[in-house]
């Protein structure tokens, strides 16, 4: 594992694999990269992959609220590319790799992303989604108003979660996600609204190369619709649902969704 700074920040971030391809892997909110380490690992002989702790994360350095942070994000998940790369991300991590695929489609080989939470996208396709949408995650959005991050937390878990009921969390990591809850928050303008062009015809739409999303279908409704704007953005992106998974699906069901990846791979020439 190593430190440097990256974007301003201080990232930690590691190397996985010993492969002839180069992966670069990005986690969800409310984790860190050692939680998709293990799935890295299922493809080492494939890929080299670099993968590294968000912003207030792991080990990284705490978020400094300047500017956006997708935005420093994606500056920090830049600074890793100095060639052709496979991208692999869940959730933010996910959207990051939406604004890499935009941004610089001729350096991205394929793109296997779990639930991207681009709630913009499912939005501008059926606008009806945006009410309920809301409705759903008013909790959330009061809680962080009234600046009650336990509750805003458990809130955050309930749509976003494994399943796993907060009493059953250890203390530790229950409150280490209270700690980070504020980042998270921090993360919801780039969602909520197309900032820099995504869905325009020279967005996403520039990103000719192979595409595996893959979702929980025990996820909230909103996912369904997200991968389905998304990959109709995309002439080489197929859409896939696990049985019994929700929004944590790269770690609950880390055997399917390899051997989903294993068969996009072949059949991409990888």
């Amino acid at each position: 594992m190593t430190k440097d700074t990256r974007a301003g920040l201080s990232i930690n971030h590691m190397v996985l694999g010993d492969g002839n391809e180069r992966a670069l892997m990005m986690h969800c909110t409310l984790s860190s990269a050692r939680a998709m380490a293990p799935m890295a690992m299922a493809f080492e002989n494939r890929f080299t992959t670099t993968a590294f702790d968000l912003p207030g994360h792991g080990q990284s350095s705490d978020w400094d609220f300047n500017g956006d942070l997708q935005d420093r994000v994606t500056e920090v998940a830049q600074s890793f590319i100095d060639g052709p790369v496979h991208l692999i991300g869940h959730s933010f991590g996910a959207t990051v790799a939406l604004r890499l695929m935009s941004q610089m489609p001729e350096r991205i080989k394929s793109v296997v992303l779990f639930e991207p939470v681009f709630v913009e996208a499912a939005f501008q396709r059926t606008p009806k989604l945006r009410a309920a949408y809301e409705a759903e995650a008013q909790d959330f959005v009061e809680a962080i108003k009234s600046k009650d991050k336990a509750r805003a937390t458990i809130e955050f878990l309930k749509m976003w979660g494994d399943g796993t009921p907060w009493e059953v969390i250890p203390p530790n990591l229950r409150q280490s996600m209270i700690d980070k809850i504020d980042v998270v928050d921090a993360g919801t303008p780039a969602l909520h609204q197309d900032t820099h062009g995504l869905l325009e015809p020279t967005g996403l739409a520039n990103y000719k190369g192979p595409a595996l999303f893959i979702r929980g279908a025990r996820s909230i409704p909103i996912m369904q619709d997200i991968h389905i704007a998304l990959v109709e953005l995309m002439p080489q992106a197929s859409d896939h649902a696990i049985d019994g998974a929700g929004h944590m699906v790269p770690m609950t069901h880390q055997a399917e969704c390899v051997a989903l990846m294993q068969e996009f791979y072949q059949k991409s020439g990888f």
